[in-house]
């Protein structure tokens, strides 16, 4: 209970007066709008001394005067609830606005009962005015109580204004006709057991109401919850100062009807000025609230939509990705497929012992598969040391005649690949290789041994008239796979010696 007592300490006293007085890092402190400011702390500083002053020379004009002003201040609040009552999502405020028009009603009559030159109300006596009064202050500890407590409820307005006119005339024909009322003053002027028990009960209502304000703050603006504290915290300090009875022109007298004006002051900042000025922190509170909430969803909604959206994309690259090394996977697997297939009809046709078929069988392969312009195959004569064509397909007569026996010794080219065997390719011009490019007839080259016994017994040649249709790294390996497997098949059915 005592952290509670503190936490609103803290934050009905301490952080205003820092706010108020701290003037050395004032750029530090961000005040709300709702909330007081240097001026209005000034204001109630003047008003108040002024209201006090006036207290000790004139008390009947200070008290006709404080009492007014918090009548006009209470009319004015239930006229600002009852007008936005169909479009009020406060229902502390319906509730609060609904009752002070019957508190301001009460203090009217209270003022009219304490001063007989107004002459409104007959059988004046000190009774009747301290009973008024009880009345009001209960009817205003209990309003905050129970506004607090149903703060979450949705009230009807009509309803809550029958109810308060059903106990506010109750308790007048308590006081007036039936005379069922306690009375506040003894016959020797001093203050009955009633009526103190009566303030101690309205103290502990309103410090009940200042711990449930604290507790539902988050219900309120921050700067509203100041200013209603701080009216419950004089309320209490008025009613305090009232509850011993010193007489009526005194300072003690004075000093708690000055509190209740600054009760009456904050009430008016809370409900009046900012539900005037600032109606979106008051009385559109929650309206602004859930825009706000919904603006938040919506953009947390729009973010989450973003990062999907670039999940998404991502997946979706991903998946392109996939699907493209799956493509590249099964087109690889086709070739491999492709090539074991070409090596096993290979082998298969070199079981017939067919030399035409297997020599025609390896050419047309050798071309399909490199998409060469050409290809000739030659026998190689290691006594001789010449090659001596055997076939070849896509070349002239003309052409053939030209390949159909060529020496060694004639290029640089023939005598270094039939010392060292290996499968080459490249530019033809480089490799001078005169006779096999048909004198410029091909740009590109390939030359496949045909190997036996560790020896070169044949060639395959492969001619290229662009460099786009040449061989990749792994068809080269093929070549030199299938030229083993080619030069087998071909010993089988003596087309190579």
């Amino acid at each position: 209970m005592t952290s509670v007592f503190q936490n609103i300490l803290n934050f009905i006293v301490y952080k205003p007066a820092r706010a108020f007085f701290d003037f050395s890092a004032p750029n530090k402190i961000k005040v709300s709008k709702t909330r007081l400011g240097l001026w209005d702390v000034f204001q109630i500083v003047i008003v108040f001394l002024f209201l006090y002053f006036l207290g000790r020379y004139n008390f009947v004009l200070f008290h006709i005067l404080v009492e007014l002003i918090s009548v006009v201040i209470a009319v004015g609040i239930f006229i600002v609830a009852w007008n936005s009552r169909r479009f009020l999502d406060s229902n502390f405020l319906l509730i609060v606005g609904i009752a002070y028009l019957f508190i301001g009603a009460t203090d009217f009559m209270h003022i009219i009962s304490q001063h007989p030159e107004l002459s409104l109300i007959g059988n004046f006596n000190d009774n009747l005015s301290q009973q008024l009064r009880i009345t009001g202050r209960l009817l205003e500890a209990i309003t905050f109580v129970l506004a607090l407590l149903m703060i979450n409820r949705k009230p009807v307005a009509e309803n809550v204004f029958l109810t308060y006119l059903s106990v506010f005339s109750f308790l007048m024909f308590s006081i007036f006709s039936w005379k069922i009322f306690p009375d506040a003053l003894a016959a020797n002027s001093s203050y009955t057991i009633f009526k103190k028990f009566a303030d101690y009960a309205i103290m502990l209502t309103l410090v009940a109401a200042l711990v449930l304000m604290h507790k539902r703050k988050n219900k309120f603006e921050a700067g509203t919850v100041q200013l209603l504290s701080l009216s419950i915290l004089f309320q209490v300090l008025s009613v305090a100062l009232h509850t011993p009875y010193n007489g009526i022109y005194t300072a003690t007298n004075v000093l708690g009807h000055s509190f209740r004006f600054v009760s009456f002051f904050f009430l008016y900042k809370a409900v009046i000025q900012n539900g005037l000025m600032y109606p979106y922190k008051t009385i559109f509170r929650n309206l602004v609230r859930k825009h706000r909430e919904l603006k938040i969803a919506r953009d947390n909604l729009e973010n989450k939509v973003k990062e999907r959206t670039a999940e998404l994309h991502e997946a979706n690259l991903m998946l392109k990705k996939d699907k493209e090394h799956l493509i590249e996977s099964y087109r690889y697997m086709g070739v491999n497929n492709r090539k074991i297939s070409i090596l096993l009809d290979l082998h298969r046709n070199s079981l017939r012992r067919n030399k035409n078929g297997i020599v025609h069988y390896v050419l047309t392969t050798v071309l399909n598969f490199s998409r060469a312009g050409a290809c000739y195959l030659h026998f190689y004569d290691t006594e001789l040391r010449t090659l001596h064509l055997i076939s070849a397909i896509n070349l002239s007569p003309q052409q053939k005649k030209i390949i159909r026996t060529v020496a060694v010794k004639s290029s640089k080219f023939l005598q270094k690949v039939t010392k060292k065997p290996a499968l080459i390719e490249g530019e033809c011009k480089n490799h001078r290789i005169v006779v096999f490019d048909l004198n410029g007839q091909f740009k590109y080259f390939m030359f496949i041994p045909l190997m036996g016994g560790g020896k070169l017994l044949g060639t395959i040649f492969l001619g290229f008239k662009d460099k786009k249709t040449m061989n990749t790294n792994d068809d080269l390996d093929f070549f030199d796979l299938f030229s083993l497997h080619a030069a087998q098949a071909l010993r089988n059915v003596k087309a190579l010696k």
